[in-house]
């Protein structure tokens, strides 16, 4: 399967976020460059397939991006997408550059920004711009429904609004909440985030801070507080220490629906006693509690890290231990991990622990890393007919891995169970379809889903709301649409 490049240009680290959720699992690798020239430059170096380019750049007119697209014989025949909120008054300024094939408004789908991108690539974009003369006023672009609501089982719902808020739903099987919980971080929003498990939890954030957690309506502390039944004077720290355990117990969540509301002014019990939690110190306890790291090898030496966006945000709150600050306090942007060691004076196994918890919650970053993790043993089981070729990629990729992991092929629904149990597996991937034509009762799936660490995975051929329902009521910890995306098998095979 050919993969799709995709060079997205836009100094919005909330957009930026937004482009990555919405083009997960699907056959496009994305590349971002924050500023037009760096842009240019990426676009220079490694030819894209398609070119998604912000209106309002910080350096460069979005024009003058385009024109040094043109002028160079690597990216003059590059489709470019334009996003920007007024879409049909930009217009005019692009109509002399073939190379801008459409426009999207902002905000946009997930649906409709992989279909634009992909008619851009394919040369069969809604609306391209035609270059005509002078006196001839441009075209227009042809007017599109924007839908109020959508239901999607792949990457959360942006939907449409009249407002600037940022509106978010799906499935924490796509969207781990960490990534979610960082993205709101990052706007500085004030709301709720619903998290819809074997109970309802609510996430209160306040300007991007976690403020509290609980679960259903007024917490029972605050009512009895209320009723005179504790003092409210210690009520905040309570709280705070009730949220910290309850988000600890939601971050292990991997299944699961979500949605978010903004709003001006959070519940009254929220304000009056609601204090800063630290989300990063909380993902990094559950990190240590691992008790397998991860192997080092030589291109994990060779690796150059640095600080992530906003790092003294994400760490503000947490509690770091000493080889923790040791390794943070020389990671630059320009030291390997082999003289980080060299100059650390700590074991290679602790240090490569550290990285990848560091990695892991978001500290940490490098553009060498595959993002893979190492798996403490145990085979990976598939129930599908291989039409498309998805056993021998799923195979292929297992076999590469750093710890190749083994594929245990099954054939038929009815022998699921029983080769699974008898064997050493780790994880199931399940096909929808098979399944469901199989005929097999479902309570065949019940000895699987309590059977230890096994992570059950349907996999669906194509999007369907309703299949994706009956699947998680069967006892699947996860649903994934063909193709599967890399990092979500290997977040799948991480799960505890």
């Amino acid at each position: 399967m050919s993969v799709s490049r995709v060079l997205v240009i836009d100094d919005s680290t909330t957009l930026r976020k937004l482009v990555e959720i919405a083009m997960r699992g699907t056959g496009f690798d994305i590349d971002f460059a924050a500023t037009g020239s760096d842009g240019v430059t990426r676009a220079r170096s490694s030819r894209p397939d398609v070119i998604l380019l912000d209106y309002l750049l910080p350096d460069l007119e979005s024009t003058e991006v385009v024109q040094l697209l043109s002028d160079d014989q690597v990216t003059a025949l590059v489709p470019v997408v334009v996003m920007s909120a007024n879409e049909v008054s930009i217009f005019d300024s692009f109509r002399k550059f073939p190379a801008v094939v459409d426009f999207v408004g902002k905000p946009f789908t997930p649906a409709e920004i992989r279909s634009r991108l992909e008619s851009a690539i394919k040369g069969t974009s809604t609306a391209p711009l035609q270059v005509v003369p002078e006196s001839t006023p441009p075209p227009m672009p042809a007017a599109r429904a924007r839908p109020r609501t959508r239901q999607t089982i792949a990457p959360p719902m942006v939907e449409g609004a009249p407002t600037d808020d940022l509106q978010l739903r799906g499935n924490l099987m796509q969207t781990p909440l960490l990534e979610l919980l960082r993205l709101l971080a990052s706007s500085a929003m004030t709301g709720s985030l619903t998290v819809q498990l074997a109970e309802q939890i609510n996430i209160y954030i306040r300007r991007g801070e976690i403020v509290m957690v609980h679960a259903g309506g007024t917490p029972e502390l605050v009512s009895q507080a209320q009723a005179g039944g504790g003092r409210a004077g210690e009520l905040p720290i309570a709280m705070q220490r009730e949220s910290t355990r309850m988000l600890d117990e939601v971050l292990g969540a991997a299944a699961g629906r979500f949605w978010w509301q903004a709003v001006a002014t959070l519940p009254d019990h929220v304000e009056a006693f609601g204090r800063p939690i630290s989300v990063t110190s909380i993902a990094l306890a559950r990190q240590r509690r691992q008790a397998v790291g991860p192997k080092l090898d030589a291109k994990f030496l060779d690796e150059i890290y640095d600080r992530t966006p906003r790092f003294s945000e994400k760490l503000a709150g947490s509690r770091l231990e000493g080889d923790e600050q040791r390794l943070l306090g020389i990671i630059d942007g320009r030291t390997s991990v082999r003289e980080i060691l060299a100059k650390s004076n700590i074991s290679s196994d602790r240090a490569a622990a550290i990285f990848a918890r560091l990695r892991n919650v978001d500290l940490i970053r490098s553009d060498q890393t595959s993002g893979i993790t190492d798996v403490d043993g145990g085979a990976v089981a598939v129930l599908d007919d291989d039409a498309n070729g998805f056993i021998a990629s799923v195979r292929a990729h297992l076999q590469k891995r750093p710890a190749p992991i083994e594929t245990v092929v099954i054939g038929r629904a009815n022998d699921l169970a029983s080769i699974v149990l008898k064997q050493r597996v780790r994880m199931v991937l399940i096909n929808s379809r098979m399944w469901t034509a199989s005929g097999v009762a479902p309570t065949e799936l019940a000895p699987l889903a309590t059977a230890g660490n096994i992570v059950l995975v349907a996999v669906l051929d194509t999007p369907n709301p309703a299949e994706l329902d009956a699947m998680i009521s069967l006892g699947m910890h996860a649903v994934l649409v063909k193709p599967i995306h890399v990092n979500d098998l290997e977040r799948l095979l991480s799960m505890p």
